[in-house]
């Protein structure tokens, strides 16, 4: 039988030696003697909060003192159980009835959260019933009356709902809900267009009446959100790399120039941008902000934009067709390798680490690969980050063979990979005979498709 908690949370003001206090009290029978936790986001980055036992009926109450800062907040039972909500000094009370904490809540108390979540409901509802109409007008005839009913409804509903978001924005405004509503909210567009117009229409239209000037919703996920969904607009799984990194960058040039944004915010979005794209190793992308917004960057922490523009910089550096750092490499037989003692036309450096999953999968099958090409063709390295001696030697001899094998155990401190500015694992090299970078693979089949333009694998 599917369980049904039902859960209560109570947001009440206490006075503590003459301090008002807030006090978040969560109801649950799942959370009876657990740990659970509460967290605060600041963008996309979630951090603990305070952590306390429910008790035996499932009761657990936090403490907010007044200095609290006002933003989004998130009640955590375990991974896959938690609930997102408003703080913005007021007393709250939700009622939650769900076998998922994903549901929304019930708020009871706290006008914060019933403007959000209020709307959350109606945009949804809006969205159900525009996404049943959109296939009608893709595809039902337009010279039938019935598609001109269907254009009528269509219309209707959107109009509807812009006058529900003007009021829910008129109504509350000044509140947290309504700031963080104002840029959630996605425009109206021609759903009658055809399919390639009416997405150009949705991108131009898309940041319409929206600016990045409010501080305070840093400390909310609302804004990388934003710009994820704007993103997502100008991706295609069709693409290739190079193909996508160009979208990407043209997505990038639109939103500096379309969004107003303040200083903080310009330097919170430049952060989380190089993140991005980072992660997935978008290295035109990064080169490009780089070159072009960087200097915009006001982030009175010297570390951070040092960090920052070292980042970038590193990979311009590292770029492909760049010349690679130049290495000296003592194996633990001893013997001392470097890009003039390898005698293979082209050299394979692999960075990985035995606790990194993907690099354990993906190291037996860059060995695989390297079997099958002379040895006067290509020269695999491997540097491992690993900085335990017995974790490198265990996944080593159980593994691999036929390669040349590096570690220091210093991590991210080794000499080669902060020569070669390596900032994530697995990360891969393809140098030639002059050291020049031809290739930066991302995966095995990029590599493969790469090794086969050179000629050294067949088609």
């Amino acid at each position: 039988m599917k369980r049904i908690f039902t859960v209560f949370f109570v947001l009440s003001a206490i006075v503590v030696k003459g301090q008002t206090d807030f006090s978040l009290t969560f109801h649950s029978k799942s959370s009876a003697g657990r740990k659970v936790f509460l967290a605060s986001f600041y963008g996309e980055r979630i951090s603990p909060v305070d952590s306390l036992f429910a008790d035996k009926n499932g009761i657990v109450t936090f403490h907010f003192p007044v200095t609290k800062a006002s933003g989004m907040y998130r009640y955590i039972e375990d991974k896959n159980n938690h609930s997102d909500f408003i703080f913005n000094k007021e007393n709250i009370e939700f009622k939650i009835e769900y076998d998922n904490f994903s549901q929304p809540l019930n708020v009871l108390s706290s006008e914060e959260n019933k403007i959000f979540y209020n709307y959350l409901r109606d945009d949804e509802s809006f969205r159900k019933r525009i996404d049943l109409l959109m296939p009608l007008l893709d595809y039902y005839p337009s010279d039938d009356p019935f598609y001109r009913q269907i254009r009528k409804q269509s219309i209707f509903l959107q109009q509807e709902w812009s006058e529900k978001f003007s009021d829910y924005l008129t109504r509350n405004h000044g509140t947290y809900a309504a700031r963080l509503i104002r840029i959630k909210h996605v425009p109206n567009y021609d759903l009658s267009l055809p399919e390639l117009d009416k997405k150009f229409k949705f991108r131009e239209d898309f940041f319409k009446d929206i600016s990045f000037t409010d501080t305070a919703l840093i400390r909310s996920n609302i804004y990388p959100t934003k710009i994820i969904d704007f993103l997502s607009l100008y991706a295609n799984p069709k693409f290739e790399q190079k193909k996508l990194e160009q979208e990407f960058i043209k997505a990038v040039d639109i939103f500096f120039a379309t969004v107003p944004m303040e200083p903080k915010v310009n330097d919170f979005v430049l952060t989380y941008l190089v993140g991005g794209f980072e992660k997935f190793k978008f290295e035109d992308v990064l080169v490009h902000i780089s070159a072009k917004y960087l200097s915009s960057l006001q982030c009175h922490d010297d570390n951070v934009k040092k960090s920052l523009a070292s980042r970038i910089e590193a990979y311009e550096k590292m770029a492909v067709g760049k010349t690679a750092p130049e290495f000296q490499l003592k194996m633990e037989d001893g013997s001392v390798a470097s890009r003039a003692t390898i005698k293979s036309k082209y050299c394979l450096m692999v960075f990985w680490a035995s606790w990194c999953p993907h690099c354990t999968q993906m190291i037996p099958e860059v060995s695989k690969l390297a079997s099958g090409i002379k040895a006067s063709d290509l020269q695999v390295i491997t540097l491992s980050l690993d900085t335990s001696a017995t974790a490198f030697h265990n996944f080593m001899n159980s593994k691999l063979g036929g390669l040349l094998n590096y570690c220091d155990f210093q991590g991210w401190e080794g000499k080669p990979m902060v020569d070669f500015h390596v900032y994530a694992t697995p990360t891969m090299f393809l140098l030639d005979e002059q050291s020049k970078i031809i290739s930066k693979p991302l995966t095995v089949s990029d590599l493969t498709e790469a090794l086969q333009e050179l000629g050294l694998l067949k088609q």
